[in-house]
């Protein structure tokens, strides 16, 4: 029996997001300004999350403790809290987007106010006769996560869009780290499981784009 956590329950939500949006036609509202509203800006967490019998996931959030706060930034800010506000539409090419947003009450438009420039997950242990230990796992590795960044980028064409990316975790690019979720940033799911050893230590290391190195070790269990 594999342990369930509150993380597992988070991560199961997130994944089973509705990108349709909840709201009816006639009550979409219709967005003036940046097309995201608001950032987050706090500690990026990681776990291992178990859920059902799919096996181990990393998965990642953004959260406030006792020394990091979770700090907002938002269209409606004042002051410096603001001008961090314009400086992240800037980034994103989110100068102003003016029609209907379907995805407005969606957890998926609180984005994380960092951008992942690269990430990477290796083992203390032998994976697999391809896979030795300190070896990247990433080519064995599914990475998920969703972004509105290439639609933004490519000007608003058409109707808003969170593009929904679901790949092996060794072809992503920076497109698909952008402009993340605060909730769960991404996530990372195994392809296949590990031939020499039925529990792993895990080296998971984050760079983000203001130049800090996250680490994090977890034990893994398949």
């Amino acid at each position: 029996m594999k342990p369930r956590t509150y993380l597992s329950i988070m991560a199961a939500l997130t994944l089973l997001l509705p990108l349709s949006g909840c709201l009816k036609p006639g009550e979409i509202p219709v967005n003036n300004g940046p097309y995201i509203q608001i950032y987050y800006d706090g500690l990026l967490d990681c776990d291992v999350v178990y859920i059902g019998e799919s096996g181990p996931m990393v998965y990642f959030q953004i959260i406030g403790n006792d020394e990091v706060d979770l700090v907002p930034y938002t269209s409606a800010s004042q002051g410096e809290k603001k001008a961090v506000f314009d400086s992240l539409s800037k980034k994103h090419f989110d100068y102003g987007y003016y029609g209907e947003d379907p995805y407005a009450n969606e957890i998926i438009k609180k984005c994380y106010a960092k951008d992942i420039v690269s990430f990477e997950v290796k083992s203390k242990e032998d994976f697999d006769v391809g896979h030795p230990a300190g070896t990247s796992l990433k080519d064995v590795m599914v990475y998920d996560a969703y972004t509105s960044f290439p639609w933004i980028k490519g000007g608003y064409a058409g109707d808003p869009v969170f593009s929904h990316f679901r790949m092996m975790a060794d072809l992503v690019t920076t497109d698909q780290t952008t402009l993340l979720s605060a909730i769960n940033p991404f996530t990372l799911s195994f392809s296949q499981l590990p031939v020499l050893n039925s529990s792993i230590h895990l080296i998971i290391t984050v760079v983000t784009d203001d130049g800090v190195i996250h680490v994090f070790e977890k034990e893994a269990h398949f």
